[in-house]
């Protein structure tokens, strides 16, 4: 979604440095602000395409492409340099018919059989830190733009 929301940035560059993502109600879609994380970078050549942060800060998509790293893979991630938080987005997520699911200080996502795919926990500051998330690849973005 161009123009989206991202109320979730401004946790610290401790938390992106330290690869923790975080679940994100009000992101329209997963972004990171660490190139490295991205295993398959398409750059981008529409210069309109951008997320705002909680402030109202435009800060530009520059490409994207899928996260694999121990804890998650992702597909379809914006890469958004300045961004200091790795953002997975509910929306997201749920356009692609998976369940998500908040209780008790936990989140749980599941695919559409049923499947727990992810799971996050509740932080002291109300954000929901992933522990784990693993969304196939296959099937997923793989197109140049």
């Amino acid at each position: 979604e161009p123009n989206s929301s991202v109320d979730e940035r401004d946790t610290n560059e401790e938390a992106r440095r330290s690869g923790k993502w975080f679940v994100a109600t009000g992101a329209a879609h997963h972004a990171t602000g660490d190139r490295g994380l991205i295993t398959n970078l398409v750059e981008l050549e529409n210069d309109s395409l951008c997320v705002h942060a909680a402030d109202g800060t435009p800060m530009p998509v520059l490409g994207r492409g899928n996260v694999e790293t121990d804890n998650v893979v992702l597909p379809d991630v914006y890469y958004v340099p300045g961004l200091w938080t790795n953002l997975v987005s509910v929306g997201q997520l749920a356009g692609l018919d998976y369940c998500i699911g908040f209780s008790r200080g936990a989140c749980h996502i599941s695919d559409a059989a049923g499947t727990v795919v992810g799971t996050a926990h509740a932080r002291g500051d109300g954000l929901y830190e992933v522990d784990h998330l693993r969304v196939p690849l296959a099937g997923a973005y793989r197109e140049v733009l």
